[in-house]
């Protein structure tokens, strides 16, 4: 009878990278498919750099004060030219800096009191008739649209002049504006809003008025961003 000899069976095993083994394989090898050449490389991607740097960003909108609808489109506004020339912030600076104080309070303290100053030129003080009271609270409500909008064409920069950044160089803002102009003269002369708001029409020359007392705010603004490039 011849013997029957077994052979040691010697098990078979799959080895799998470890997981330490794949931290330090290449990035590039783990990579099927790399949506930008340069990705992992070191070398910048210029299309979403250019991009970064076309939008001014917290520059426009960290500017404090009452911007109403029309300053909504500031999120798209062109960026200052030296930008990218600024040191970053603190990581310990406070969300309501000095700046931020001081720009709120001189800001809201001119709104008002060009309103109320506006209103008690119209209806003085012992004024009985209800509708001369009416037409003198709509203009000093439009001094305060029209106040708005000035406010945030002098927002687009945050210190240059808004002519250094161009004067269409944002068309959405003005889209926000035409939009704030046509709601607001229905406010004032759709008999509704007479109804339910208790506003009056108004006439040329006193529109002209709102919006010459809104301007207020351009020259105490611009005089703010020269005084902060001297120092």
């Amino acid at each position: 009878m011849a013997a029957v000899v077994r052979r040691p069976t010697v098990p078979v095993s799959v080895t799998t990278p470890s997981l330490t083994e794949a931290r330090t394989c290449p990035a590039d090898q783990r990579r099927r498919r790399p949506d930008h050449p340069h990705r992992g490389t070191g070398v910048p991607d210029r299309r979403r750099a250019s991009g970064a740097t076309r939008r001014a960003g917290p520059d426009s909108l960290d500017q404090p004060g009452g911007h109403g609808g029309a300053g909504l489109p500031l999120a798209s506004e062109a960026a200052e030219p030296e930008v990218m020339r600024r040191p970053p912030r603190s990581s310990g600076e406070p969300l309501l800096t000095r700046f931020a104080v001081v720009r709120t309070l001189y800001v809201g303290v001119l709104m008002s009191a060009t309103a109320v100053v506006l209103f008690l030129l119209t209806a003085p003080l012992g004024h009985t008739d209800p509708e001369a009271t009416a037409q003198a609270q709509t203009l000093a409500v439009t001094s305060v649209a029209f106040f708005q909008i000035f406010y945030v064409l002098t927002c687009r920069t945050f210190v240059v002049p808004v002519r250094s950044i161009g004067w269409l160089s944002n068309p959405s803002i003005f889209t926000g504006i035409g939009v704030l102009l046509i709601l607001h003269a229905g406010f004032v002369h759709l008999p509704a809003a007479h109804a339910v708001f208790g506003t009056a029409h108004l006439t040329p020359a006193q529109w002209a008025l709102a919006a010459a007392a809104g301007a207020l705010v351009v020259p105490v603004v611009a005089a703010e961003k020269h005084r902060r490039r001297l120092g």
